[in-house]
């Protein structure tokens, strides 16, 4: 049998797809007024004209997205206590931490004014209200100050973005919401993983640019050996 191939910068590459979920997230779980309405669904995200199906969690802890990628499944962590994003390769047991954007980290820090819909600074405008997957939506144009347009359904009783479509045909949908409690081990890096790059960080030497460690990056399962220049 074939094995599946792991890699390293496709891992990276999935944080793309949370941006804005990370964003409302964190805005979310930060309101005074209470914690968020945990629940579970069902995600579709197209990046690049890529398509990746999957499941999602929220729980008070934060969230989970679960999905395959060439044939490999993988398992995507946000907590939010300690604010870190990190990527698991069950096949492998293996886990790396997904570096974030220190300007989203500053800006959720220092609050915005920015409705909670579009997640980011920039342009906001309400138009209109809908229903979508049979549950009240706010309809929101959104046009980052430094990002690509989109168009953000914003469900009014999780207060989360249930559907974010972008100008450039990015697409982020939760289907199938089902309300209810999430279990807190599901945002926790299981027993027995371990990172192929020392640990929480190593790959990134502290910042948000890969560094690979000393003596070179080290060969996945099942990819081939790195090139020579």
């Amino acid at each position: 049998m074939k094995r599946s191939v792991v890699s390293c910068t496709g891992m990276i590459a999935m944080a793309s797809i949370l941006g804005l979920t990370l964003l409302a997230a964190e805005n979310l779980m930060a309101d005074p007024g209470g914690p968020p309405v945990e629940f579970t669904a069902d995600y579709r995200s197209v990046e690049d004209g890529k398509t990746v199906v999957g499941k999602y969690f929220l729980g008070n802890p934060g969230f989970r997205m679960e999905g395959s990628e060439g044939g490999t499944s993988f398992v995507t962590l946000y907590n939010r206590s300690n604010k870190q994003m990190i990527s698991l390769v069950p096949e492998h047991r293996m886990y790396m931490e997904i570096p974030l954007d220190p300007d989203n980290l500053a800006f959720l820090a220092a609050g915005s004014d920015t409705p909670t819909a579009c997640g980011v600074p920039g342009e906001a405008t309400l138009l209109g209200r809908e229903t979508l997957h049979g549950r009240a939506v706010e309809k929101w144009r959104c046009i980052p100050r430094d990002g690509k347009p989109m168009t953000v359904w914003h469900d009014t009783r999780l207060q989360f973005p249930i559907k974010t479509e972008r100008d450039d045909g990015g697409l982020f949908e939760l289907t199938n919401i089902q309300e209810r409690r999430v279990d807190p081990s599901l945002f926790e890096i299981p027993a027995g993983y371990s990172s192929p790059f020392g640990g929480m960080g190593g790959m990134f030497g502290g910042g948000g640019t890969p560094q690979p460690p000393a003596g070179g990056m080290p060969q996945m399962p099942g990819t081939p050996p790195p090139r020579s220049r």
